[in-house]
Formats: structure tokens, C-alpha cells, sequence
């Protein structure tokens, strides 16, 4: 389905969606690669936030995947409290029950 999803967008390499190792659920998130920047660019300019998953409550979130820096600075500050930051080279979406 995911793939589906992202295919019309660009050069898509592969779709991986994120699940529970105890459960087999899904954490309601993943990561759509594509071969090259533009199609990446026009996926997240044609869905974030205007894609709702059946199912789901809330619209997709498509944005750059965070760099391992980037993952460290938000784990570090969601044990002070904090929010976190965006960015990185490949596509990360979420939002999906």
C-alpha cells in the first residue's frame, strides 16, 4: 500500500515500514528511498501533511529522514523535556495507525 503511495512521486528505490518486534505491529511509521533528491523533493511537497492513511486520524508526515546527529540531539532532549529537530538525505514518513 505504502508503495503505492510514493511510486507516482519519482524513482523510488524501496519502502520499508517500521513494526513492534514483540507484537508485529506497526509503529505507524517508515521510510520511502528514492534513486534521487527530486523525486524525493516532489513526494514531500505532494504529500506531507494532505495524505490521511485509511484508517488513520492525522495526515502523513513526509520529511527528510534525521541524521544519527540529529536522532542524538532528539533523544537527548526528550530526556530534558524538549522537542527535537528534522533534516537528513532520505525520506521518512509517519503518521499511519
Amino acid at each position: 500500500e505504502m508503495r503505492g503511495l510514493f511510486e507516482p512521486y519519482g524513482n523510488l528505490k524501496n519502502v520499508t515500514l517500521l513494526h513492534n518486534q514483540a507484537t508485529g505491529r506497526s509503529r505507524g511509521c517508515g521510510f520511502a528511498t528514492f534513486t534521487d533528491r527530486d523525486s524525493a523533493n516532489n513526494a514531500i511537497a505532494s504529500l506531507h501533511g494532505k495524505y490521511t492513511v485509511p484508517g488513520a486520524k492525522q495526515f502523513i508526515i513526509v520529511k527528510y529522514a534525521d541524521t544519527p546527529a540529529q536522532r542524538e540531539e532528539r533523544r537527548l532532549s526528550k530526556m530534558q523535556g524538549g522537542g527535537g529537530a528534522t533534516g537528513g538525505m532520505y525520506g521518512g514518513f509517519g503518521g499511519m495507525p
